[in-house]
């Protein structure tokens, strides 16, 4: 793929998954002034995996990036420290235009009291689509509905360059 920098340069990338990794290229005019010079390559990385890059002209690459959020319910007006959370439940949206399908990454979580120790993270899974809520009863931490923080983690997989955007993730319960 190729993306234009807007200054008459251009980023190129070359996709190469079965080699471990892919070349970042700088492709310019030898001479601004004259086309008939020719070009220059500048190799400028090689990127592990199997990379692909923005459509919208920017000469960004999309990485997946690990990704820690807390919930704190006692942040929430409605809830009730000496009360039990119930059916907790997690769900997430996808960024604008981007697939809803949860690919490419992995989701940790944890539940624990403030006034306690952090349980271990545990791997959510399988995990729902965009829009669909996953329950947290398979996390043993949330099992007991003594809790006032949720922790998730979003990290690459690690099985392909391709991974859902994600925008938004949300926290639901009873008491």
């Amino acid at each position: 793929p190729l993306s234009s920098l807007n200054d008459g340069r251009i980023i190129g990338l070359t996709r190469a998954e079965w080699s471990g990794g892919g070349m970042v290229y700088l492709i310019s005019l030898v001479d601004k002034t004259d086309r008939s010079k020719g070009i220059a390559i500048e190799t400028i990385a090689n990127v592990p995996g199997n990379h692909y890059m923005y459509a919208d002209f920017t000469g960004s690459m999309l990485y997946a990036a690990t990704a820690d959020y807390t919930f704190d319910l006692n942040a929430l007006e409605a809830f009730k420290p000496d009360r039990t959370v119930l059916n907790p439940s997690l769900s997430w949206t996808a960024e604008s235009g981007a697939v809803e399908p949860w690919h490419g990454l992995k989701m940790t979580a944890r539940c624990y009291s403030s006034k306690g120790t952090k349980p271990e993270m545990v791997e959510l899974k399988p995990l729902a689509d965009a829009g669909t809520a996953t329950s947290l009863g398979s996390i043993p931490s949330c099992v007991s509905g003594s809790f006032d923080k949720v922790d998730i983690r979003i990290e690459p997989d690690g099985s392909s360059g391709a991974f859902s955007k994600t925008k938004v993730f949300e926290f639901k319960a009873r008491q």
